[in-house]
């Protein structure tokens, strides 16, 4: 039997008392046959490591999967003419009927902070707006050409063509596509109407009634 005298470890602490060892016994997996003892732990952390490098890796590959399904703008070109935070907006206009004309109003409420953008728009022939959203409304004006507008939830994939000096209201949080199927550029500006700080756009996936 060997006896050891009471030694400090390397970061100062010590032992204490006096320390009698008969020497490794089987299957001590804490003994280091040169000489010592080893650190505990080392196993577990390698494990943690690993773990730690499946986390990362499956974030990245969710990543590329969503970045692979959504669908990219390709030949449109957008510039922003103006844009303003509102703090809320609750206004009304209306023309009384007067037996002839049957009269006309209208409403704009917006509850909460919003920004208000108003952006001019351009596409080339072939052009795709790629499958998108928006966290707010927006309101469509074509001024030159036309737009072919898809909507994903239209099983037949039949677009809205629109034509110069008409347009639409996109709803918030639909899933269209814009595309320019004529010869000529296409122009429309928009009135963009979302919540303070929101995207202006959302990419997403195209839906499967859809063959682009």
């Amino acid at each position: 039997m060997h006896e050891y005298e009471s030694k400090s470890n390397q970061d100062g602490s010590s032992f204490g008392g006096r320390v009698l060892q008969s020497g490794p016994r089987a299957g001590d997996a804490s003994h280091d046959p040169r000489g010592g003892r080893r650190m505990q732990g080392g196993t577990g952390l390698k494990k943690l490591r690993f773990r730690r490098l499946v986390l990362v890796g499956a974030l990245v590959l969710a990543l590329a999967a969503g970045l692979a399904l959504a669908t990219q703008s390709i030949g449109v070109t957008q510039v922003i003419v103006a844009n303003a935070l509102y703090e809320g907006v609750n206004v009304a206009a209306r023309r009384p009927p007067d037996g002839v004309d049957p009269g006309w109003k209208a409403t704009l409420k917006i509850t909460g902070a919003s920004d208000i953008f108003v952006n001019s728009n351009s596409a080339v022939p072939g052009a795709n707006g790629g499958w998108h959203s928006h966290p707010g409304l927006s309101i469509v004006s074509v001024t030159q050409g036309a737009v072919w507008n898809y909507s994903s939830e239209d099983p037949n994939c039949a677009p809205t063509v629109i034509m110069a000096g008409h347009g639409f209201v996109e709803p918030g949080n639909h899933v269209h596509l814009l595309r320019n199927e004529g010869t000529v550029d296409a122009k429309w500006t928009t009135t963009a109407i979302r919540p303070a700080g929101s995207p202006a756009r959302i990419d997403q996936p195209a839906p499967p009634n859809c063959p682009f």
